[in-house]
């Protein structure tokens, strides 16, 4: 899904993907809320580009992603609100989301696959990366790297 000028997605009832599901580049995008009744992604889930895009409250359904998990440049993004995920099948990657402030959205995830790599989010707080990191069963490597450059109040 990609167009400059959509604001919404219209997808009420769609609760698998089998294959990627791709949400780039979608400037005036503000929600997903017509993704509401998805619960799986049979790959990949990249959700990226999305200038407007505050929230991902309209996947809080999504309960697991098959393989990756792509998380990255979405400049207003404040909060992931996933609380179904339990699992990411292969890699987990949130970056240069300079908005993010939480990951307290993902609060029921258990498990990534392959790597974790949480880096370059300038408002979220590293102790907060550190915590989450902590409470998974991650395959992989992690990587938690620059993120809260632009908070004075982290630890």
């Amino acid at each position: 899904i990609a167009n400059d000028v959509l604001t919404s997605i219209d997808m009420t009832g769609l609760e698998t993907v089998g294959e990627d599901l791709i949400i780039s580049s979608n400037d005036a995008l503000m929600g997903l809320e017509g993704l509401s009744s998805l619960t799986t992604v049979g790959d990949d889930l990249y959700i990226r580009y999305n200038d407007a895009l505050t929230t991902l409250e309209g996947l809080s359904s999504v309960a697991s992603v098959d393989a990756d998990l792509n998380i990255y440049d979405n400049d207003a993004l404040t909060s992931l609100d996933l609380p179904s995920l339990t699992s990411v099948g292969d890699n987990l990657y949130i970056h240069d989301n300079d908005a993010l402030t939480t990951l307290e959205g993902l609060s029921s995830l258990k498990t990534v696959g392959g790597e974790l790599r949480i880096v370059s989010n300038a408002s979220l707080c590293r102790s907060d990366a550190v915590a989450f990191a902590e409470g998974l069963d991650v395959g992989g490597l992690v990587v938690l790297n620059d993120n809260g450059s632009a908070r004075t109040d982290c630890e």
